[in-house]
């Protein structure tokens, strides 16, 4: 018994010095200096503002968790329409390129979007990275109608869709997708997927978070309505269906007649939690859970921080947290 109550106490402490540790390198992020294509520009930083918010606002509207490699992919997406006269353009060392006519912000102007949010803190909260989630940026205030994220998942999530948005997949998967193999993981194949114009209706619904819920549905044994080349696990394709699928698909769907028709009720259920942020979504977002583990938050904090945004502010972070 007071071997139990000793290990409470350690654990509580841990949580209260990871969370004065976050506070520091938040603190520190604040007053770091931006690079001088921002600091020099106000209406770059102005811009680059304005394309953060819009991005996380995306985020939340596909129902994405936030988090910093999302964010940052949308950011490389985005171009910046700011018109310069020749003689006056930022001097951004050549990193700058042109995209469909437009300017991109640079790898240095990114990097210091976290900085950027920092500073904005009566915009956006901030989650830091540990050994089982990335960075994460929430806006102070939900959009109205905000209803809570769908992705990522966790292993236990339960199956929130209808018998008819599974049989207009069966029917769409079974005469559009089965001579189709789909470079990518989740995330990549269900972008590809979410923007087809010959979806069922239930799918065309769905937002590029829920989308992807249905797929990582759709790949798990009880469905099997899709699997991974066994020869190649960048490569997913549609299974050959048959009639014991479809009878197992009956047995395990909720209900019909639920709102719109093709989310049951456990969706609230499953997404309750709305800042709890799972497995970080990368690139390489099935891989998530192969996260290298470590017992050390604070360590693990420093780490991700210099893995994401070099090591000067791995330092930073190091010195608040020793201070």
């Amino acid at each position: 018994h007071t071997s139990d109550l000793h290990q409470e106490k350690y654990r509580n402490c841990r949580i209260m010095a990871t969370q004065v540790n976050q506070s520091a390198v938040i603190g520190v992020w604040r007053n770091a200096p931006l690079p001088e294509s921002l600091s020099g520009d106000s209406r770059r930083l102005t811009a680059l503002e304005a394309t953060i918010c819009g991005c996380v606002h995306g985020l939340y509207n596909d129902k994405i968790v936030p988090t910093w490699p999302e964010l940052r992919k949308r950011l490389e997406a985005c171009g910046t329409e700011i018109q310069y006269d020749q003689d006056k353009a930022p001097k951004v060392s050549g990193e700058a390129t042109k995209t469909n006519g437009k300017g991109t912000w640079t790898h240095m102007e990114i990097a210091s979007v976290p900085l950027i949010c920092a500073r904005l803190k009566d915009v956006y909260t901030l989650a830091l990275p540990t050994s089982r989630s990335p960075l994460a940026i929430y806006l102070k205030q939900e959009p109205e109608g905000f209803s809570g994220f769908c992705w990522p998942v966790k292993e236990q999530d339960l199956d929130p869709f209808s018998k008819l948005l599974w049989s207009e997949s069966r029917t769409f998967l079974a005469t559009k997708m089965q001579s189709c193999d789909m470079k990518g993981g989740i995330a990549v194949v269900a972008k590809a997927l979410h923007e087809r114009d010959d979806l069922p209706p239930s799918l065309k619904k769905l937002s590029l978070g829920e989308f992807r819920r249905w797929l990582w549905h759709a790949l798990r044994p009880n469905k099997a309505l899709m699997q991974y080349d066994p020869l190649n696990g960048n490569v997913i394709r549609a299974n050959k269906l048959t009639r014991s699928t479809e009878e197992e698909d009956r047995s395990t769907s909720p209900e019909e007649g639920t709102e719109q028709g093709y989310l049951s009720s456990s969706e609230e259920e499953a997404g309750a939690s709305v800042h709890a942020v799972a497995a970080g979504p990368h690139s390489t977002t099935d891989a998530a859970d192969k996260t290298a583990r470590t017992s050390d938050p604070a360590a693990a904090t420093t780490a991700a921080i210099a893995a994401d945004f070099g090591t000067t502010a791995a330092a930073a972070a190091t010195t608040a947290t020793t201070a």
